[in-house]
């Protein structure tokens, strides 16, 4: 058996080696990543956090990554691997015969000769398990069945952290949405040619966009969200009337300019459509409720005939 037929031999029991190491240790780090979604998805029956089930799959894919950089730091080398092949009864000749490859000598040439006849004859006692024990490959499957129970288990509390993520959504694009139009209040509330009488209306315009701005930003119910949205409502209507007059007024009397009254207009037109998409919006809301009334109402009966 030639030296680097020897090499190769102990090569391919260092994969295995590495192999193993690395599939023990990723069943050790998905046990972990299991058991932490495993409390994730348990706290979710307490509190309401909407994103568990993506918290529990990145609990897996850090113990995979963990996985992963543990066996490369640990990974075995060609003499660590030579001691692990000595013990199977070859008592320290491959891992000598192997530290003396590159030396020569008489003593040295029959220590590496015996060695490579010893592997020859009985290289099938080495046995290396490449899988872990089945049981805790059976353990790991299970909490991995158990965390894709919980996030399948519908709860009150899951249905709330629902409705906060939805309310916080449409609290945001709302809250955007009325900065934006403040902001264009304020640059028209700059303009010279207006009177304090019209700076006024459009300076109270504002502080009715920010006090509905400030309540989006509060709301934390969809009970809060549709208070809000109604109130938004009614000044969208009259805020869309008072700078339609405004932009009117100017149009026949001030020495506004252009760009100006072409962008109270546009902001009129913006409001009574912002306006009309509201009143859509609360009005689908409102028959939601309705029918959800209407069957609670339908259930209460039916319980009564029961009864």
């Amino acid at each position: 058996m030639e030296q680097n037929e020897f090499l190769k031999i102990i090569k391919t029991y260092r994969r295995r080696l590495n192999m193993a190491g690395f599939l023990k240790m990723l069943l050790f780090s998905l046990c972990i990543g299991a058991g932490a979604g495993i409390v994730l998805q348990a706290a979710a029956f307490i509190i309401p956090i909407y994103y568990v089930n993506l918290y529990a799959i990145a609990s897996l894919l850090l113990a995979v990554l963990a996985a992963v950089v543990g066996a490369f730091v640990k990974r075995v080398n060609m003499e660590q691997a030579a001691l692990v092949m000595d013990r199977f009864g070859f008592a320290e000749r491959i891992v000598t015969a192997y530290e003396n490859l590159t030396r020569e000598g008489d003593l040295i040439v029959l220590q590496r000769e015996d060695a490579i006849r010893e592997l020859r004859a009985h290289q099938d006692r080495i046995r290396i398990p490449l899988m872990p024990p089945f049981r805790k490959m059976l353990l790991l499957l299970g909490m991995l069945a158990l965390v894709t129970g919980l996030a399948f288990v519908p709860s009150v509390t899951k249905e709330r952290a629902l409705e906060q993520h939805s309310v916080k959504k449409e609290a945001k694009e709302k809250t955007q949405e009325l900065e934006e139009l403040v902001e264009t209040l304020e640059e028209l509330a700059q303009e010279e040619a207006l009177t304090p009488e019209q700076q006024a209306q459009l300076q109270e315009m504002i502080e009715n966009l920010e006090s509905s701005l400030s309540e989006y930003q509060q709301a934390v119910s969809s009970q809060m969200l549709a208070a809000a949205s109604q109130k938004l409502d009614y000044k969208y209507q009259n805020m869309a009337d008072q700078m339609s007059s405004l932009a009117q007024s100017l149009q026949n009397g001030a020495s506004v300019s252009a760009a100006s009254l072409e962008a109270m207009q546009e902001m009129a037109q913006q409001l009574q459509k912002m306006s009309g998409q509201q009143l859509a919006q609360n009005g689908e809301n409102g028959q939601n409720g309705n029918n959800g009334q209407g069957q609670n109402g339908q259930g209460g009966q039916g319980n009564g005939q029961i009864s």
